[in-house]
């Protein structure tokens, strides 16, 4: 609570000054129909005071929120910072963009619902001020005639445009989502092919990627729908405001500067509930961002897997959806074995490489590790970057890929790929090396070279090749054939 106040006191602030703003040009107008020039000049002055201002308290007041959104999760950060780093430094990032994106969410609620409070009171305020006073200031019919057709086409312009948008854009909003979750899992292969590693940020991913986007895609969808039907309302709800109070206008109830000032409170309040409206969905999705925030900053390794110098795996079941892939699989693979593992398509090899790999938790059973993995699964997909900003010009050399170094690697050929991710494996001193179809896309003269590189760089150490192909089949590996199962 203590935390939160700053944030409450800060809109408090912001939400008189953005409520006292259409209230200044409300005396403005009536003290120049009035002819009062003192009274003009007055609240002209504290007018262009406020202008100047507004913009530096808002800066002052977005950099203390800021402040205080790190400083309330920064036990769980500085905790986990060490941990965090020698895994992904991208995840701190990301996780200090969930932590402002939740309290950025709670801030625009306390603003929104602080300024609609206060507006709505003004508005009641000026409702029977103007039915209750009768002012002596006569305004023309065609000012007021002026201003309500004005304002009635507005909104019945912005009424038809919001219920056309509510008919198409839910349809291109899902489009849309699943575009942006493609980019997503795109930037998550990039980042597993580059960096190499096993362990609790791979893993958390995954899990991140298949428990929340399906939901997100749906909730999006109708936050869209939502939002537009809120605008319509408002829209609805503003025209019906504005004819009662021209009418107030027209029997000169209330002058030009109360009718003013009305349209600016009304103004806010709309656009605070149509915030709202848009939020609610928005917070409904943010939850489950939130706990898993909170979940993983409270992991540690071993609530994942366990460091061995062997790799273990006993009573292993990995399931996707109601279809289980792999079930009670139990294999120990020692240190500085060659395992060549064979199968028909669709027995869960590649799935068991992803789970030693430490890319994939099982739903359930025992894992032991080595500490480094240095794997290359399909798809092979890399930024859009020169590959000798990836690979240094040695190891382009080694593995006769030379010709590459100035192309992008995302642009790269199938087999351009293959031959650099193999490249990039290599390069790295690991445990144990994992092959997921190495030679699939590589042409059939350069075969026995990329192999023989596979073979003679992993020497000594732990070599996982998975091959519908025979290429392996005479280099004393060790064979386990799947079948769903061992």
């Amino acid at each position: 609570m203590i935390t939160i106040l700053p944030l409450l006191l800060i809109n408090l602030a912001m939400g008189v000054l953005e409520v006292y703003f259409p209230i200044l040009e409300g005396h403005i107008t009536d003290t120049l129909y009035k002819h009062d020039e003192a009274g003009f000049l007055k609240y002209s002055a504290i007018f262009l005071i406020l202008l100047v201002a507004y913009p530096l308290i808002y800066i002052f007041a977005d950099f203390l929120g800021y402040f205080i959104k790190m400083w309330i999760v920064r036990d769980e950060i500085y905790d986990n910072l060490n941990f965090i780093y020698h895994k992904d430094i991208r995840t701190l990032e990301n996780a200090g963009y969930v932590a402002s994106r939740i309290y950025d969410d709670i801030d625009t609620g306390l603003e929104g619902l602080i300024v609609s409070t206060m507006g709505l009171f003004y508005i009641i305020g000026v409702i029977v001020n103007g039915m209750i006073t009768a002012l002596k200031i006569h305004l023309s019919l065609a000012i007021a005639f002026i201003i309500s057709a004005a304002m009635i086409n507005i909104l019945m312009v912005r009424m038809h445009g919001s219920l056309r948008k509510l008919a198409e854009n839910v349809g291109e909003s899902e489009a849309f989502i699943k575009g942006v979750i493609l980019d997503f899992i795109k930037s998550y292969q990039i980042i597993r092919n580059l960096l190499g590693f096993p362990g609790i940020v791979r893993d958390y991913l995954t899990d991140y990627i298949n428990e929340t986007f399906s939901g997100i895609l749906t909730l999006k969808s109708r936050s869209f729908a939502i939002s537009h039907i809120g605008n319509t309302l408002n829209y609805a709800i503003m025209f019906v405001f504005i004819c009662l109070v021209s009418f107030e206008v027209l029997s000169n109830k209330i002058t030009l500067g109360e009718f003013i000032t009305f349209i600016g409170a009304i103004g806010l309040v709309s656009r605070y509930i149509g915030t709202s409206l848009s939020l609610l969905p928005e917070m409904v999705s943010s939850w489950r961002y939130i706990e898993r925030f909170y979940e993983f900053v409270g992991l540690r390794e071993t609530d994942y897997y366990t460091l061995g110098p062997n790799i273990y795996v006993e009573n292993l079941k990995v399931s996707y959806g109601d279809k289980t892939i792999l079930t009670d699989i139990t294999v120990l693979i020692n240190k500085g074995e060659r395992v060549l593992i064979k199968g028909r398509n669709g027995t869960g090899k590649t799935t068991f490489a992803n789970v030693i790999s430490g890319i994939l938790s099982p739903e359930s059973g025992k894992v032991i590790l080595p500490k480094t993995i240095s794997s290359i699964t399909q798809p092979f997909e890399f930024p859009n970057v020169k590959v000798g900003e990836i690979v240094d010009e040695g190891t382009l050399r080694e593995f006769n890929i030379e010709e590459l170094k100035s192309n992008a690697a995302g642009t790269l050929s199938a087999g351009q790929k293959q031959k650099l991710a193999i490249a990039l494996a290599l390069s790295k001193d690991a445990d144990v090396y994992i092959f997921d179809e190495p030679l699939a896309n590589i042409s059939s003269d350069e075969r026995e070279f990329f192999k023989n590189k596979i073979l003679s760089k992993t020497q000594g150490k732990t070599l996982i090749v998975i091959s519908h192909g025979e290429y392996f089949d005479d280099e004393g590996f060790r064979i386990l054939k799947f079948k769903g199962s061992l």
